[in-house]
């Protein structure tokens, strides 16, 4: 078999890969641009899985130690945020604007509830998400969601609506799924953590059906495709969907990559389901290498160009190339803070 550097890593050190025709491991052939090398090899051998993902909290990252005072003014912002309307926030045209809108607001709750223990206030802001959260979960937003059949899915009817492609950012043409359904997975595995009342057959079902969609685990199911968006090979997730692309797909955010996973993982946890779990964990430990090795840039990485690492991200990351800009813009400080959104996800999926 032939494997990427990122996934030779994998492989236990004690594993003893023999390349194949050979006694070592050999590079036989280059991979598009920005991918790295393969090496073939033959020999069973079991995959190394990192399990520093494997954390079993809603919030896997620990309060950092600071000033009391500053502490005090950081949990003072959170209840000022539980104070704003999250309806009027997230009822907008666009299902990945509005998820976005939703996923900002369970943190805050956390750090409310479990940090500043201010129960009430914390319970409040619960109430208005769940209450802005329904007009998705009942399927009555601007762009409601349907079930698309030639390709198998459940995308927005904007483009049925307006005719323009591009609207809700391609979801029609199955664009950056996994991105759109990751706030949701986030902000429903923080109110039914809170809230296990919430936890009703209507929402665990509409949910479970964001899953199907983007990672659907089984080969067998005949309504959706066995994972739309993660790439095994790779070890990361494409984005792209149905549009047509002269570099191929297109990895243009880790972190909501990562943030997806991390989304299905606590889910899963949250409504009891082992398997949706550890298929969380698994996609969460993979591309914690593949995100090491291709796109966060060390100065001896091998997988990019030797005159590319100095750049220390990768920027976006196609099959044919890897190009330092992102889709947002080209301003230096929008691709080196890339990778870092305020998700627990990401800081261990990335290291910190």
């Amino acid at each position: 078999m032939s494997l990427t550097t990122d996934t030779l890593t994998s492989f236990s050190k004690n594993a003893n890969l023999v390349a194949s025709g050979g006694s070592s491991p050999i590079i036989t052939a280059p991979v598009l641009q920005g991918m790295g090398f393969v090496t073939a090899i033959y020999k069973d051998a079991t995959p190394y899985i990192d399990s520093s993902v494997f954390f079993n909290t809603i919030i896997p990252v620990s309060s950092p130690a600071i000033a009391a005072t500053k502490y005090k003014l950081l949990l003072d912002d959170r209840k000022s945020d539980l104070a704003q309307d999250m309806s009027a926030q997230s009822k907008l045209n666009s299902i990945y604007y509005s998820g976005k809108a939703l996923a900002k607001f369970p943190a805050a709750i956390h750090a409310v509830h479990d940090l500043a223990g201010d129960v009430a206030t914390a319970q409040a802001g619960l109430t208005k998400l769940e209450d802005a959260y329904e007009l998705f979960a009942s399927n009555k937003q601007t762009y409601p969601l349907v079930y698309e059949s030639q390709w198998g899915g459940v995308v927005s009817t904007a483009l049925y609506v307006t005719g323009n492609n591009d609207d809700d950012f391609g979801n029609t043409y199955y664009n950056d799924h996994h991105f759109h359904w990751s706030y949701f997975l986030h902000a429903a595995a923080m109110i039914g953590h809170l809230d296990p009342v919430w936890l009703t057959p209507a929402h665990k079902d509409w949910i479970n059906t964001l899953v199907r969609d983007a990672a659907n685990p089984s080969t067998q199911d005949p309504y959706f495709p066995f994972q739309r968006s993660f790439d095994w090979y790779n070890g990361h997730s494409w984005a792209k969907g149905l549009f047509d692309s002269g570099d191929g797909k297109v990895q243009e955010s880790t972190s909501q990559d990562a943030l997806f996973s991390y989304g299905m993982k606590m889910w899963g946890r949250v409504i009891g389901d082992a398997a949706m779990k550890s298929l969380g964990n698994l996609m969460l430990a993979v591309p914690k290498r593949s995100f090491h090795e291709c796109f966060l840039l060390e100065s001896d990485d091998v997988n990019q160009p030797a005159n590319y690492i100095a750049n220390k991200i990768a920027g976006t990351l196609f099959e044919n190339k890897v190009d330092h800009v992102t889709y947002f813009g080209a301003n230096l400080e929008y691709i080196q803070v890339y990778l870092r959104k305020l998700y627990g996800s990401v800081s261990s999926v990335a290291g910190g």
